[in-house]
């Protein structure tokens, strides 16, 4: 990366690459040891602003809000893939995984009590990690009475497909650190926190199955 791309990811994504490393760390500690011995886990970044230009621009359209003074408003929806990655078990297993950046922003023009216009911007950014397995029936087989209320199941003659999601949102879990006028909030994510949630959500998925 340049300088300019490398300082708007240490902005983006705290200290350096730390997001991707200390962050997913946990993660590939976990599928490193299903791996076979020339095994690897196939990773790609985007660095890319989420909200430069209109490349993750998905709609966009005007907007009224009851703000004292107001005059026009819109609202935009971006999302981008921060990062996603693939690899294939000793089982036979696929597993895939992407986490996601979704962001709302409100552009408001408003008269102030002065009669002077003011625009604001304000933002609602949150990040679903979504993984993705397929298992081979030959290998595992589906427990009795899973509870499906956070997965996604389908399967065909030789294999499970399952789909998992969680939704990382800072201003419900966390709205005493949450700020409406900083789109971004991965800084806002603990190491502990992050790695946590989505191994529990590996676990979850392999819970699912018992072994043939």
């Amino acid at each position: 990366m340049d300088l300019r791309y490398r300082r708007e990811f240490r902005k983006n994504y705290t200290d350096g690459y730390d997001f991707f490393s200390d962050y997913f760390s946990a993660l590939f500690t976990l599928i490193e040891e299903e791996l076979p011995q020339l095994g690897t886990i196939q990773f790609t970044a985007n660095v890319k602003e989420t909200l430069a230009g209109t490349e993750h621009l998905k709609s966009a359209q005007d907007a009224t809000f009851e703000t004292p003074g107001f005059i026009s408003g819109k609202e935009e929806f971006y999302e981008k893939e921060i990062g996603k990655g693939y690899c294939t078990l000793k089982d036979g297993a696929e597993v895939s995984f992407s986490f996601v950046e979704k962001v709302r922003r409100r552009i408001i023009k408003k008269r102030g009590i002065s009669g002077k216009r003011k625009t604001k911007q304000k933002y609602k950014s949150v990040y679903p990690f979504i993984l993705k397995l397929k298992l081979p029936k030959s290998i595992y087989q589906l427990k009795n009475d899973i509870d499906k209320s956070d997965i996604q199941l389908e399967e065909d003659e030789s294999f499970y497909y399952m789909k998992a999601r969680r939704k990382f949102d800072i201003k419900e879990e966390n709205p005493n650190d949450y700020s409406a006028y900083q789109y971004n909030s991965t800084p806002l994510f603990s190491v502990e926190y992050f790695s946590l949630e989505v191994v529990n959500l590996f676990n979850i998925c392999y819970g699912c199955f018992t072994l043939k």
